[in-house]
């Protein structure tokens, strides 16, 4: 919620100053969905290897933990580009402020929460390397794993499997999660294993 709010913001303002001009061009809308799409393929794959490493499985098997990696991918990537309009449209409301234009002082302010709270929230959890791989370990168990299943050598409820192949006839299984309350940015960190056993299901 912080980063949509926060992204919302910045594209309410980016909305208002900018693409009233922009908008005149067809080809800078041409460029501008070109570049978003070229931007989304590349997440998408490192998104696809950061799974990969973290599951030693391929991708296409944790297709939501791979969408939530695109997504934080990409707001890895958006972290400077997303602070130099936050600092241009907040040069430009203190100005409009000191010019007495008090309207804007609540904008200012709203200006500066968000990006405080945008800044915070991807630095620690998307940017930092453990964090990040930690929030799609969670991500996976509670999307792409299954806590019910008929598989030898796991138990309901305490393991986690997800099924490999299209047959669903093997799977990975994970152990109960473990969590750790050593995070400065408040948030629980969790243990990923470094090996996840196979097992067959009924």
């Amino acid at each position: 919620m912080t980063i949509a709010v926060s992204l919302f913001t910045c594209a309410i303002f980016v909305e208002s100053f900018c693409l009233p001009e922009v908008n005149r061009f067809k080809s800078a809308q041409v460029f501008g969905l070109g570049a978003i799409g070229l931007v989304s393929y590349l997440a998408h794959g490192q998104a696809g290897e950061e799974v990969n490493a973290i599951f030693r499985q391929d991708a296409s098997a944790f297709p939501y933990t791979t969408t939530a990696a695109t997504a934080m991918t990409i707001a890895s990537w958006a972290f400077w580009p997303v602070i130099i309009v936050y600092l241009l449209v907040l040069a430009h409301l203190i100005w409009r402020v000191t010019k007495f234009d008090e309207k804007h002082a609540f904008a200012m302010t709203m200006v500066i929460v968000n990006m405080a709270s945008f800044v915070s929230f991807i630095e620690h959890q998307t940017r930092d390397d453990g964090n990040r791989k930690g929030n799609l370990y969670k991500i996976a168990l509670a999307m792409d794993f299954n806590n019910y299943f008929r598989c030898a050598n796991a138990t309901e409820r305490t393991n986690h499997v997800a099924f490999i192949g299209s047959d669903q006839k093997r799977a990975i299984v994970a152990p109960k999660l473990v969590m750790r309350n050593n995070n400065p940015a408040g948030f629980s960190t969790v243990e990923i294993p470094a090996h996840f056993p196979l097992t067959t299901c009924d």
